[in-house]
């Protein structure tokens, strides 16, 4: 068949519209499969105060879960759309609601402070935790280009930079014995969509590595502490 500008154009539209219907729904896909995966996941909402801990935050946090554990919006559209060759970037961006991280940190400490004996070696003394800051962001990319009649693309989620930044405080009674701060980078994470996989699969693996990375953030936490005391 004689390839044409109106065959071709054909093509174009043929790929690219479910490209970019999917691509501009990505925020509200995110949102839906959160709502989904902490329904069957929701973090315990933690005492704040144990014999070893007394937790704070710098930021408000709610009381319990959240109807929405997530809110999405899509932050870039970009298409580049030339005769022989278009190519297109669509980024959502999705923010955790903080009640998921930090519950699941406190649950962490509180449980690998249990399992190394940190009561004992606070020796009746208590340590203030303020969390400053918590990882709770993450991408939802959408990149691609077709040249002629082939079709490259890349369906993906990445976390960003941010890190985990708590305050302590060692205390005797009232009196302050110690004082300092832990900052502790997250792991990167990139998933990537495969051929013939589905994307509720992708979110359920964003979610699942989110999860073990703030426990993870957990453990890090009381080995620093340990090593202070």
């Amino acid at each position: 068949m004689k390839i044409t500008s109106k065959n071709y154009l054909g093509y174009l539209l043929l790929i690219l519209s479910p490209l970019i219907l999917f691509s501009c729904s990505t925020a509200h896909f995110a949102d839906n499969a959160s709502k989904k995966y902490y329904n069957k996941h929701t973090p315990t909402a933690e005492k704040k105060n144990t014999a070893c801990f007394i937790y704070k935050t710098a930021f408000p946090i709610e009381n319990e879960m959240p109807n929405q554990p997530t809110k999405s919006a899509t932050t870039k559209k970009q298409i580049l759309p030339l005769l022989f060759y278009w190519n297109w970037f669509f980024r959502a961006t999705s923010n955790m609601n903080t009640f998921i991280p930090v519950n699941n940190l406190i649950t962490s400490i509180n449980k690998n402070a249990k399992e190394k004996g940190l009561q004992q070696k606070l020796n009746g003394e208590k340590i203030e935790l303020t969390i400053n800051s918590i990882p709770h962001q993450f991408n939802t990319i959408d990149k691609g280009f077709i040249i002629l009649f082939l079709t490259v693309e890349s369906f993906y989620i990445e976390n960003d930079s941010s890190k985990l930044d708590i305050s302590y405080r060692i205390l005797n009674g009232n009196i302050e014995v110690k004082k300092g701060n832990i900052v502790i980078d997250q792991d990167d994470m990139k998933v990537s969509l495969g051929y013939f996989e589905s994307e509720k699969r992708l979110f359920n693996d964003c979610f699942t590595h989110y999860d073990e990375s703030i426990n993870k953030m957990g453990k890090q936490i009381v080995d620093r502490l340990y090593e202070i005391l």
